[in-house]
């Protein structure tokens, strides 16, 4: 029997129990199956499955009421501990829903579609929360907790709500999640779908696009920047160092570093002024005598991408082409990176002087922009709003008709960062025309980084690998704005949150130390918001909860920052900060003291130093006799060097990425049961840890075989 009410539709089959829901109108005019091959299934309280046979009586209908559609089968005549059972089906304006009353476990199980890429674009999720944990996501990994789907490319929600069980899991050949539901004890938990549109849109009430990734990043990027490490002194001779220095050193941890020439390439200090013979046609001379074309090629020949810093809005000085065309400049008033801002609304400044400065760009050999000045470009054309050539369009308006005008230059394939951060207004007006956006202002001190980095994430983190990048400003990490531990807790957040990689410190400052916990968030992996909300930072200290889901299993990374200024003991509660099973076993696996910590059921302890940060593997225990519970290679240990684990009876297959000269060490945690361990690589064995090295270069397999007691 099919049914169809508004957007809703169903097509029940009663003699065998299988179903399939359909829903129209989400990302085209057609209808669309999302849940496909479902099945109800009955288990009496006494454990027995019935079949319809056992019922004598059934009695199929489809009803329509004032503001809902039913199918509804009702079986009577049943055994004595289930005499009969009314399974419906309920279409309304807003959400279908499926449920069975009767003396019963029903399972409704099937396949759960959502999205057109399921596997890299639609996200388990969890809506309606408060909590300041920063849940984070890698993968199609699943949470028992999760009530959504999100898709990032239609921007909709999948929504589900029941009290009764829920459990989802991705099915890896089908790409899609395979879900079950079962009602309870009382028998009468019904199982509720509805959709959400627009979320991402309507959350920050901006424009929103999926990011198409069709730039040089898959992930988020990895590079060094100028301004940060050099400020005023910075001049060839020292960005050819750093980048050199950089890429000997991270070359072969990440792909495609990229080196940043900051705002100084034409600006000398903050008073706005201009600097003679410098202007936005022209790199100042003391700092780059030879031009920035040459810097370009040098840095390409060093093996990375060269990027360039345009604040293309406005001058210090009038140059050539504002000489020429006065009524090009809408006001003069003096702020630190100008004073002599072009009018936005005339439609000549977008077509001949803003295309001409980033055709500049790319003749010079840059490859990647960062755009800076919007806040104070929209300030300008607010407040200068009566002298602009079109005052029938807003400052909005006429930004976006630019930030158009230099995407036709520069195309889809090129990586565009906006730099704004002052307000939610300039970060998100124009989330769907830029592959990155700056969410903060400058960070240098630890106070910065809070205030900049952590509270920004925590607000913008929806926006993260759905539109576009959330990128939280400069690591910066040398001793003079951090102690060891705070450098620590920064690169910790950074690599767990997957956020864009950019150091901000000259390499000779930066510690053997430093450069080794760099390393381990390189390269940085696609991590996306397991809970779409906008979120407040904890007082007292910080979790992030990242969950990683491949083929070869699934685990959790925890990340929790003591914000004190002295050492606290912090209590981590699995189900509510992990949203894990709380009655689960795990092992804990402390990632930069790579030690095992013991296995915890519920909650544990941290007793975490004042600014620091602990970072633990948490791996669930119980299906197999030998589990992968840690890794020294990368932060998400698992997700970057495991590439397979292939069981078979008593024997793994392991492949996995190592870097050359590098050892790769991986800790696998034994049950009791587990007798002999023997391996293909280098081993040592303490009681339940076994811990195994491996070398070479590129992709690297072995095995492990092991006998049970």
């Amino acid at each position: 029997m099919y049914l169809n009410y508004k957007s809703f539709s169903v097509d029940f089959n009663e003699k065998t129990l299988e179903f399939r829901t359909f829903i129209s109108g989400v990302q085209d005019s057609s209808e669309s199956c999302f849940i496909d091959a479902g099945k109800i299934s009955i288990v009496n309280f006494e454990g027995t499955e019935l079949e319809l046979a056992d019922f004598s009586n059934s009695s199929l209908s489809q009803n329509m009421s004032l503001k809902s559609g039913q199918i509804r089968l009702l079986l009577t005549g049943g055994p004595v501990s289930t005499p009969d059972l009314d399974i419906t089906f309920t279409a309304t304006s807003h959400s279908l829903k499926l449920s069975a009353v009767g003396r019963a476990y029903v399972t409704f199980s099937g396949k759960l579609f959502w999205g057109k890429d399921m596997e890299n674009s639609t996200f388990s999720v969890r809506t309606g929360t408060q909590s300041s944990v920063l849940h984070t996501a890698c993968g199609p990994a699943t949470s028992p907790y999760d009530n959504a789907l999100f898709d990032r490319l239609s921007d909709s929600i999948l929504h589900y709500s029941t009290a009764g069980h829920m459990k989802l899991d991705f099915n890896w050949q089908d790409k899609c999640y395979d879900f079950t539901h079962t009602n309870g004890l009382d028998h009468g938990r019904e199982l509720e779908f509805s959709v959400r549109k627009n979320h991402i849109s309507s959350l920050y009430n901006a424009p929103y696009a999926a990011n198409k990734f069709t730039h040089q990043f898959k992930t988020p990027p990895v590079g060094w920047m100028t301004w940060y490490a050099l400020k005023f002194t910075c001049c060839r001779e020292k960005v050819l160092d750093n980048a050199h220095k950089f890429v000997s050193e991270f070359k072969k941890y990440c792909e495609n570093p990229v080196i940043w020439v900051d705002w100084e390439w034409c600006h000398k200090c903050f008073d706005g002024q201009g600097e003679e013979g410098a202007d936005i046609f022209h790199p100042r001379k003391d700092a780059y005598p030879d031009g920035v074309a040459e810097i370009s090629e040098a840095i390409r020949k060093e093996g990375a991408i060269p990027a360039f810093w345009i604040g293309a809005t406005n001058e210090g000085a009038i140059n050539e082409e504002l000489a020429k065309h006065p009524d090009w400049v809408l006001a003069q008033k003096a702020v630190w990176c100008g004073q002599y801002w072009v009018d936005l609304s005339n439609p000549e400044v977008r077509e001949k002087y803003i295309k001409k400065i980033f055709q500049q760009i790319l003749d010079w050999g840059f490859e990647v922009v960062k755009w800076d000045c919007l806040p104070m470009t929209l300030e300008m054309l607010s407040t200068f709003h009566d002298k602009m050539h079109d005052r029938s369009i807003s400052p909005h308006q006429a930004l976006r008709l630019t930030i158009e005008a230099a995407r036709e230059v520069l195309g889809n394939g090129r990586y565009l960062l906006s730099c704004s951060g002052s307000s939610e207004r300039d970060t998100t007006f124009a989330t769907d025309l830029f592959d990155a956006a700056r969410i903060g202002g400058d960070i240098f001190t630890w106070q910065d980084y809070l205030d900049q980095a952590v509270d920004l994430v925590l607000h913008y983190y929806p926006l993260h690998n759905t539109a576009y990048y959330a990128d939280a400003d400069n690591l910066v990490l040398r001793e003079e704005f951090n102690n060891i531990r705070q450098a620590r807790s920064r690169i910790s957040f950074y690599g767990l949150a997957g956020l864009p990689v950019t150091l901000g410190d000259e390499m000779d400052a930066l510690d053997a130390e430093r450069i080794d916990m760099l390393k381990r968030i390189m390269p940085v992996v696609s991590l996306h918001s397991a809970e779409p909300e906008i979120k407040q930072r904890s007082q007292r200290y910080q979790t992030v909860n990242s969950s990683f889901c491949k083929k070869f299993g699934s685990w959790n990374v925890c990340g929790v920052t003591n914000f004190n200024d002295t050492t606290c003991r912090i209590k981590v509660d699995t189900k509510s900060d992990l949203q894990l099973d709380p009655s689960a076993r795990y092992a804990l696996f402390d990632f930069w003291n790579q030690t095992f910590t013991g296995i915890c059921s519920g909650t544990f302890e941290l007793d975490i130093a004042a600014c620091d940060t602990s970072v633990l593997r948490v791996t669930r225990l119980g299906d197999h006799s030998v589990e992968l519970i840690g890794s020294n290679r990368h932060i998400t240990q698992g997700e970057v060097e495991i590439n397979d684990i292939i069981r078979q009876e008593n024997r793994m297959e392991f492949s996995v990425n190592c870097i050359e000269g590098e050892e790769l060490i991986l800790t696998l945690y034994l049950a009791d049961d587990v007798a002999d361990f023997s391996a293909e690589v280098p081993f040592e064995r303490d009681g339940n840890i076994c811990k195994l090295t491996v070398s070479g270069c590129g992709k690297v397999t072995f095995g492990a075989e092991y006998t049970l007691k």
